[in-house]
This record gives structure tokens, sequence and C-alpha cells, in this order.
């Protein structure tokens, strides 16, 4: 009798546990895509999309969740896989293995992708994992990192590791920005790439928008786009500089002592990036080809 009191309270607490934790296929779900798309040389366009719940759908012997971005989701939560099918399409495609390790491949229609780093964030106060991917098979997205949060799906974007990017990188750079949860943006323990810990949502978007209001008009970046070599000059000394992209990705970081820095932007991916002086002033400006 006492074992099947304790089995009884295990389970309860397995449920409870199980009740809490994300997953990809809650119908209160809703995903938020900033995307970024580049027609050099005119200005970059940006653009918002929100994916939520739409509908339950049946095929054959297995539940689905419709969602707006097109697919049908279901999860196996016995065997922790994700799977994604095409309305269209007569058979599902696994979207995520949620027992990857590092090490181990994951194989995609475009390419093959490899677990570099394994780790976890406090979601609602219980565990989710965190997956870091790379492409080491090259191909169009060369050999960047992709990041994959158990539950909210693909920081890039929740069906990224099937479906992809548009086929030129370069062009169009789309990425989760912002993720909820019954209503809720919740924090991410510690963060999960560029989602912070206070709110599962980055404020890159904000600066996009925002336009970057300075105070300061003396600080230059030129030229403007760059495609080789970017100058930046201030009226007084510059004592530290850092670049980075628009999720956040730091491409250069220095010191200096100088009123005016070259630096070489040549191996830059095309795209916006955002020139950060002396820790405040911010400047941004568009890598060409």
């Amino acid at each position: 009798m006492k074992k099947l009191v304790l089995i009884v309270i295990s389970l309860y607490f397995t449920f409870s546990v199980s009740a809490q934790k994300i997953h990809i296929t809650d119908t209160s779900n809703v995903w938020k895509e900033m995307l970024l798309t580049y027609n050099m040389p005119n200005p970059p366009i940006l653009t918002y999309t929100s994916y939520g719940y739409q509908r339950d759908t049946t095929i054959g012997l297995f539940h689905y969740y419709r969602f707006s971005f097109g697919r049908l989701i279901r999860e196996d939560t016995f065997l922790n896989k994700v799977y994604v099918r095409d309305e269209t399409g007569d058979s599902d495609m696994l979207l995520m293995d949620y027992s990857l390790q590092v090490g181990d491949t994951f194989i995609a229609p475009n390419q093959k992708y490899r677990v570099v780093s394994l780790d976890s964030t406090l979601i609602n106060s219980v565990w989710h994992k965190v997956w870091i991917f790379t492409a080491p098979q090259g191909g169009i997205y060369g050999t960047s990192t992709i990041s994959f949060v158990e539950g909210l799906g693909c920081i890039q974007h929740p069906t990224y590791m099937l479906w992809g990017f548009n086929n030129c990188i370069e062009c169009m750079q789309p990425y989760m920005y912002c993720f909820s949860n019954n209503g809720i943006t919740p924090a991410l323990s510690p963060a999960a790439t560029f989602l912070d810990n206070t709110t599962s949502c980055s404020d890159f978007p904000k600066l996009l928008v925002d336009g970057i209001s300075l105070n300061d008009n003396s600080v230059k970046i030129f030229p403007n786009p760059a495609s080789t070599e970017l100058t930046i000059s201030a009226p007084n000394i510059i004592t530290s500089i850092s670049i980075s992209n628009s999720i956040g990705q730091v491409y250069y970081s220095d010191k200096s002592n100088l009123e005016k820095v070259k630096i070489d932007v040549a191996a830059f991916p095309a795209g916006m990036y955002f020139v950060t002086v002396n820790k405040t002033l911010v400047r941004k400006f568009v890598k060409e080809l």
C-alpha cells in the first residue's frame, strides 16, 4: 500500500511538472517574427508577422495542430519528438528530436545540422533544453549557427530546421523576436541567445523601428553602405567600439584611443549592423556585397 501511495505521488508530480512545461503544440503559443529584406542599394525593409494556432486536424491515426505559419505540427511526448507536415504532403518530417546530444546530427532536406552545444533555461520554473546547431556540410547557409529552444522552437523561425530561410540569406533575414504562451512572454533564465531573461523578447526590433535616435550627431560612420572598410570618426577620443548584427551577434569589438578608427568589414555577411561607440552612442550601417 505504501509503495502504491508513493507511485501515485510520483505520477502526480510528474504530470504537474509536465503541465507547466511549454510544448510547441500549445494552442496559446504566439510567435512573432521580424523580417529584414535587403534590396541593394535601397534601404532595408522591415516587416513583422505573428504566427498562432488556427485549428485541429486529424490525418489517419494522428492528431495535428495547424498554426498560421502554414504547417501541421504534432508532438510525440513519449518519444520526445516533434513532427511537421505540409497540408498537401503525404508524410511527416522530423522537426526536432529532443534526445539529441552534442555531436549528434540532425538531417533536414536542405542539409545536415550538427549539435555543437547543449544548454538549458528555466521557463515558468521548469527547465527547457536549448540546442545550438551548425551546418558542417556548408551549403547555401554556410556554417552559421541556429538555436532551438524546447517548446519555443527555432529562434530563427519555428519551422526553420526543415523549411529554412529564403534561398538568398543575404537578402532576407527572419528571426523570432518574441514568444508568448497563455498571453505571457515568460522569462528565460538564463537567456537563450537574444531572448532575454526578463521576457522572451528581444529589443532589436524596437531599436530598428525607432531608428536609433542619438543626441550626439558629431559621431560619423562612412561610407554607408560599406563593402570593405568602415571609418568611424568623432570630435573626441573613441575609447571602445563594438559592431553587432540585427540579432545581437558581435562581429567586432575592440578598445581605442583615437578620434578616427578604420575597420575591415570585407568578411562581414551582407546586412544591417549596429555600431556602438564608447558603450553608449549607436550608429547603424549596411554592409553590401
